[in-house]
């Protein structure tokens, strides 16, 4: 690694410290509506944001490439990981969350979250390019080297200290809520247990009284002894975390740091959210009953169809809204020649649904594993029948570091983990609940009428295709349909609704 990579990522780490300490100070001044320092160091630096962005900066170089699912996917798996890390390490020692993602739907307790890491993972995407060309060329390259070393020694040197000292305080904070009445409490319970052990030896020997005596007086003396020296640190530490203003500055901005009672509160409230979602998966397996069913209860065609038709929408509204943000136009991203429909996400839901289903109890790394090996081979098979019947592909991941084939990806890999994981804890129970609403009668005809038109489509669709082949290899049309299909789907028309589809060449 040159001096360069190592100038950038130590100038981003500076730069992203002091800017998200800005950020999140005036976010929480203004939630709060006072000012608040939301810095655990005293010095206007959070190391955390420098420790991500800068993170982000050398994995982008050595991993992603620039290639932006690569960089989404890596970068929210490396967001999750420190959030957790971070949130253990100050919960286990010092019992502050320094992010508390109690409120943010799916994640691990109130130490990450699957939504906080999907948008960290894009913020980083979408920043760390940016800042890297502008660090680079006005900070780094303008610089002599010996002027970046000496900031950059004088910049971590000071945040060492400050790390020591900040550390220093909030254990003498921690040490200070042991009042000495605990320690008194201690050693009056050695003092009863010395008074009856003696009433208890009076019947003794003298030689036995005298060595319980010598016993009972060196007990005396060890605790008493124990006593001082935790009166000497208490004291160390009273001084340390004595009223002043860094002491009142955490207590301002940490609300947990004595009292988690809102902490336990919201933990509650998931878990209530939890078991209400989990009872869609109870319909299917859970014990038979002979009340009456509501329309498409736990899993049979109308459901499972219902889940398709809307998983295909809902597919083709975030393939849009992906074309706008990272094309930055307006793409169309269709499935089918008729209406806003993508059925790899439909079959996609359904068969996560079919898959997940039996794992509904597991962790949320266990469905995050299973979703991604699911949905990677789910997504090559796809690619590789549309190759064989239209002789086209729609997506190519030939360029993104481990791929297979170029059909599929690990960083696709990772964004079916994550889908599946949010798929399962919270879209399809919302889902399921909303489609046994429906009544039976009104369902049935729904069903019935969206499963013609959906096959019509798919049949219309699935023509176009064939005869837009035919055409590039100049064959007339013999019939009336093969005339309709080239006046209503000219090969423009099929260009427009299926900008990413390449026609492979026969080896």
């Amino acid at each position: 690694m040159s001096f360069g990579i190592l100038y950038s990522a130590l100038w981003i780490f500076i730069l992203f410290s002091v800017l998200g300490w800005a950020v999140d100070t005036v976010s929480a001044s203004i939630q709060k509506k006072g000012i608040i320092d939301r810095g655990f160091l005293v010095g206007p630096v959070c190391p955390m944001y420098g420790f991500l962005f800068s993170g982000a900066y050398l994995l982008d170089i050595f991993v992603c490439k620039g290639i932006f699912f690569v960089q989404l996917g890596i970068f929210s798996s490396f967001a999750a990981l420190s959030f957790f890390l971070v949130n253990i390490f100050f919960k286990r020692y010092f019992n502050i969350l320094f992010w508390d993602f109690s409120g943010t739907g799916i994640g691990y307790k109130s130490y990450m979250s699957l939504s906080a890491s999907v948008l960290w993972g894009l913020i980083l995407a979408v920043i760390t390019e940016t800042a890297d060309e502008f660090i680079t060329k006005v900070i780094v390259n303008e610089l002599p080297d010996g002027i970046n070393f000496l900031v950059c020694i004088l910049f971590f040197s000071l945040l060492l200290c400050d790390t020591v000292f900040s550390f220093l305080i909030v254990m003498g904070m921690k040490q200070k809520a042991e009042s000495f009445k605990s320690i008194m409490d201690r050693i009056k319970r050695i003092e009863n247990k010395a008074e009856k052990a003696i009433l208890d030896t009076t019947k003794r020997s003298k030689l036995s009284l005298r060595l319980l005596k010598a016993k009972i007086i060196l007990g005396s003396f060890a605790a008493r002894l124990k006593k001082v020296f935790s009166e000497f640190k208490l004291r160390i530490f009273t001084f340390l975390s004595r009223d002043n203003i860094f002491t009142r500055r955490i207590k301002k901005s940490y609300d947990n740091f004595i009292n988690s009672e809102n902490a336990e509160k919201l933990q509650q409230n998931m878990e209530e959210h939890r078991k209400i979602n989990m009872k869609q998966y109870e319909h299917i397996y859970g014990k038979k009953n002979n009340k009456k069913k509501a329309f498409a209860y736990g899993l049979n065609y109308c459901k499972l169809f219902l889940l398709f038709f809307i998983g295909s929408i809902i597919g083709c509204i975030m393939e849009t809204c992906f074309a706008i943000v990272y094309e930055g136009h307006f793409e169309m991203r269709v499935g089918l020649v008729y209406g806003p429909f993508i059925p790899v996400y439909g079959f996609g839901a359904v068969l996560l649904t079919l898959a997940l289903s039996h794992f509904y109890k597991s962790s949320f790394i266990g469905l995050f594993a299973i979703s991604g090996a699911v949905g990677a081979t789910f997504e090559y098979f796809c690619s590789w029948i549309q190759e064989m019947v239209f002789g086209t592909i729609s997506w190519d991941y030939s360029d993104m570091p481990f791929n297979i084939d170029g059909r599929t990806s690990l960083a696709y890999a990772c964004v079916w983990g994550a889908l599946g994981v949010l798929w399962v804890r919270e879209l399809y129970p919302v889902l399921s609940r909303g489609i046994e609403k429906i009544p039976p009668k009104i369902g049935y005809i729904i069903t019935m009428v969206l499963t013609v038109f959906m096959a019509f489509n798919a049949f219309m669709s699935a023509s176009a295709l064939i005869r837009a082949n035919e055409r590039s290899e100049h064959i007339e049309a013999q019939n009336a349909f093969a005339v309709y299909l080239d006046n209503n789907f000219s090969d423009e028309y099929l260009e427009y609704i299926y900008p990413h589809a390449q026609k492979v060449e026969k080896k």
